[in-house]
């Protein structure tokens, strides 16, 4: 039986989070639902050209359309040192701009 939430979702929540946190947007948002889901069902998702390309390929990884492609995240050293050296980048990158990050957040 096939689950839905397990660590294949983990890891995809885990794509989405940071493209979020790098890009300042979720990846696959458009104007209306209906397109939004179908980005999401087909994997389809732009990377700014600002990103570096560890970020690039770290994001591509956890964002496979086929969760068996995903990134696996137990047992693969050189995998979770890829999460921690982006993580510990983008908290630099934060310090030093903040605002130009989230500058497309909208306020309510």
């Amino acid at each position: 039986m096939r689950s839905a939430h397990g660590l294949e979702a983990d890891v995809w929540s885990l794509g989405c989070m940071l493209y979020t946190f790098l890009v300042g947007k979720p990846p696959f948002d458009t104007e209306a639902v209906k397109s939004t889901l179908n980005r999401v069902i087909h994997a389809e998702f732009d990377l700014p050209s600002h990103l570096s390309e560890d970020a690039k390929n770290l994001i591509k990884s956890l964002l496979k359309k086929n969760p068996k492609e995903r990134l696996s995240l137990p047992g693969r050293r050189s995998s979770l040192k890829s999460i921690i050296t982006l993580l510990i980048h983008f908290k630099e990158t934060m310090y030093f701009g903040i605002k130009s990050c989230f500058s497309n957040f909208q306020t309510f």
